[in-house]
């Protein structure tokens, strides 16, 4: 449960999946109830998700989401439609249909279903199955002519005897679009009122909750990632699905990396490693004591063509050898739960292991610097335990925030660049703190 003003300062938005058409229409109640739905959820600054086709209403819905300024996440079938189209934010493409139904299931607040075939009436009856069976609550609106094919079934199933009605249902009938806006305004308000909040929303899971949501897509699938499309790995951190990832991203310029030796440790599927490389670094090294990690960054190195990537399985610095970097880049985990047995590799990406990670990581860094070298480092206030231990083992370097977001929320992120002190500045305390002795003793 988190208050309204909580979920502003996190930066929450409410998701809307739609389902919907992927075929062409000319039918002109169809296309204008997409349209407004579209339009409204734009303008109530909620995201709209759909199964990223460019034809039908899918089409039609991310294109005027997007040119209305709201958020479009797609979700699709890459080996149908692979082509990540301009008006998405986000996208994942699977080749599984239960994954990519799975996923789009995932995202949802709440879910409207517009006019559609077999497809969009599947991915109804999922989720109303899931009501039946009490694993689901999340509401769905359906729209006309959607409403009364699917209130038709239901009734003539309900009129045979065979109707499992056992539990709550959560299905609500629309006749227009006005109708379906002002019942998903309804349904938010709701959620406001009882400070729900999605049970996949990473920013407010536990390290746990986290991992098992992750760990439950067990085939590759694509993520559209600053601007580029790479491939996850089951087990892998699937970094487009992190804001802090995509903060990250975002100051990995040319100007940090040109002509530069980079590490990139703890590099999941290489994504920032690759974008030291793709922004002018001199080398990437990439290491991760994942195997499948190391398989995947190997992948997407060989997606971009890149040559100058060596990709490593280690921890931390222990696959670097004697070479030095201009740049580290580390992205830890923010949480300090300890790694179970039960637990595969995937949890790396999401617990330091009590501390154990960072106090490996800053044992020995500066052994790994050039002269001048620096370390680019992501983390949160999540845990603050964690928190306050990463600021100790950063005492006696000169620490600089270079992008602080979500402040006063309970789980912002900084990135930090972080440098040892130069020698001497060293020098400098050094004799300042003996003058302030001396001084006493006289």
């Amino acid at each position: 449960m988190i208050s309204v003003e909580e979920k502003k300062k996190l930066g929450f938005k409410y998701h809307v999946t739609l389902m919907c058409s992927g075929n062409d229409t000319e039918n002109e109640k169809y296309l204008r109830d997409a349209t407004s739905i579209a339009k409204g959820i734009a303008q109530r600054d909620f995201v709209l998700v759909n199964g990223a086709s460019k034809a039908g209403l899918m089409g039609v819905t991310g294109r005027v989401a997007y040119e209305a300024g709201g958020e479009v996440y797609g979700v699709g079938l890459k080996d149908y439609e692979a082509e990540i189209y301009p008006w998405f934010s986000n996208w994942e493409g699977f080749s599984s249909y239960n994954l990519r139904i799975r996923r789009l299931t995932d995202l949802a607040d709440v879910f409207i279903a517009l006019a559609g075939g077999l497809g969009t009436l599947h991915e109804v009856l999922d989720v109303h199955i899931n009501q039946f069976l009490g694993k689901e609550n999340r509401p769905v609106i359906i729209v006309s002519p959607m409403a009364e094919l699917y209130k038709d079934l239901c009734n003539r199933v309900k009129e045979e005897g065979l109707y499992w009605d056992k539990l709550p249902e959560h299905i609500y009938y629309a006749k227009d679009a006005e109708e379906a806006l002002s019942m998903l305004d309804k349904i938010t308000a709701e959620y406001d009122e009882v400070g729900y909040i999605n049970k996949s929303y990473y920013p407010a899971l536990s390290s746990e909750g986290i991992y098992e949501n992750m760990k439950q897509y067990d085939e590759k699938f694509n993520i559209l990632y600053a601007d580029r499309e790479w491939v996850v790995y089951p087990d892998v951190y699937p970094p487009n699905r992190f804001r802090s990832s995509l903060t990250f991203a975002k100051h990995i310029t040319k100007d940090l990396c040109k002509d530069k030796v980079i590490f990139d440790i703890g590099c999941g599927p290489g994504n920032l490693g690759i974008l030291g490389a793709l922004n002018g670094a001199k080398k990437v090294i990439s290491v991760d004591i994942n195997p499948a990690a190391v398989a995947n960054t190997k992948e997407n190195v060989a997606r971009f063509k890149l040559k100058n990537v060596d990709v490593r399985e280690g921890s931390v610095f222990t696959a670097v050898g004697q070479e030095k970097a201009n740049v580290i880049f580390f992205h830890p985990p923010f949480h300090q739960e300890k790694i179970k047995d039960n637990h595969t590799r995937l949890m790396n990406s999401v617990s330091t292991d009590g501390f154990n990670v960072l106090d490996r990581f800053f044992e020995n860094v500066e052994e790994y610097l050039k002269p001048q070298g620096r370390i680019y480092l992501g983390f949160s206030n999540k845990d603050k335990n964690s928190l306050t231990h990463l600021d100790k083992l950063t005492k006696k370097y000169d620490v600089s925030i270079v992008a602080h977001e979500f402040v006063g929320s309970s789980a912002d992120y900084r990135l930090y660049d972080i440098q040892p002190r130069k020698e001497k500045s060293s020098k400098l305390l050094s004799l300042f703190s003996l003058k302030k002795e001396a001084t006493k003793e006289v």
